[in-house]
């Protein structure tokens, strides 16, 4: 996957510097390839980026096209980013044909259903305290998700109000302020002079900016400890309510994106008591005895795994490149 998106993102670099038709040829090379070895994950974004060079070259229903498809992509594999990339490409359109009711509809929708909501490390850390309160207290978890579900709409288009109840919330359990929240620390100056003034940034940059990103996540990670299961529980409900609105005989595959802030899934030993997600939320670790080991579990690090991996990715960037993979 991550392959496959740096590809997509080199064919976006070769639009934005003006190279139409050799950025939509790696474009529509990419789509195809994803498509040939049934490897979606790229779709969505790969086919909106395409759009936006189709738009930009006058083919509005390409690019209209493009975009519906990858719209539904992202739907279908829960990549909120791209359905909000998408929803914005599509509402640019109906503003640019007049249509100021689909315009409207589709920001709507995108504000509604996308804004910060289920991103950000510091909204999972924050879901994360909060449901763990709630156990503490008895509650059960769907009546606690759904308490917090109304809650978070008095904050989902306000960045601001959401930034100072995780402050408050992160000084109420660690006992501490959030000095890591400054612009300083987020890297806020050198993102913003990307994303908004155009900057192309090197690639020591790049890697210092990124580190400093995990480092944030690691911290907030260790922080919350095995408070982190609630929200975990919160995913697997998800999983387990898409796998039920399957129809019968339909595979169920699940693919998760490089850039979804998630914890490891809990680890299955195959055996048939499954845990009951409509039971009471798990009290707080301190009130839990500790759990045992699980047998014949694989090491998180599997180098023969790992290999198998590269190998298997490197049969698709081959073909991208039509054999010059070593490029």
């Amino acid at each position: 996957v991550t392959e496959q998106l740096m590809v997509a993102m080199l064919g976006q670099g070769l639009l934005f510097s003006e190279q139409d038709a050799a950025g939509l040829a790696v474009l529509t090379r990419t789509i195809d390839t994803a498509r040939r070895f049934a490897a979606p994950a790229v779709l969505p974004v790969a086919l909106i980026i395409r759009g936006e060079g189709e738009h930009w070259t006058g083919r509005w229903a390409e690019a209209e096209a493009d975009w519906a498809d990858g719209l539904h992509w992202a739907e279908e594999l829960g990549h909120l980013g791209a359905v909000g990339y998408g929803l914005a490409c599509l509402a640019r359109l109906d503003g640019q044909r007049g249509d100021r009711t689909r315009c409207l509809d589709r920001v709507s929708r995108a504000r509604r259903e996308i804004g910060p909501y289920r991103i950000g490390c510091l909204e999972f850390y924050l879901r994360s305290a909060l449901l763990e309160r709630f156990a503490a207290q008895g509650h059960t978890l769907e009546d606690a998700a759904g308490e917090l579900e109304a809650t978070w709409k008095l904050l989902v288009s306000q960045s601001e109000r959401q930034l100072g109840a995780f402050a408050a919330v992160y000084l109420s359990r660690q006992g501490r302020a959030p000095d890591f929240l400054t612009p300083q620390s987020l890297g806020a100056e050198f993102r913003n002079r990307v994303i908004h003034r155009g900057y192309l940034p090197r690639e020591q940059e790049v890697q210092d900016y990124a580190a400093g990103l995990f480092a944030l996540m690691n911290r907030l990670l260790e922080d919350l400890g095995d408070a982190a299961l609630q929200t975990t529980l919160t995913q697997e409900r998800e999983y387990a309510a898409a796998l039920a609105r399957l129809d019968e005989g339909v595979p169920a595959v699940f693919e998760e994106h490089p850039g979804m802030f998630r914890t490891p899934r809990i680890v299955s030993d195959g055996s048939e008591s499954e845990q009951d997600t409509s039971s009471p939320a798990p009290v707080p670790a301190s009130h839990q005895l500790p759990a045992p080991a699980l047998p014949n579990t694989r090491p998180l690090n599997d180098a023969a795994a790992f290999q198998a991996a590269l190998r298997e990715r490197g049969t698709l960037v081959s073909e991208l490149f039509r054999g010059k993979a070593g490029r």
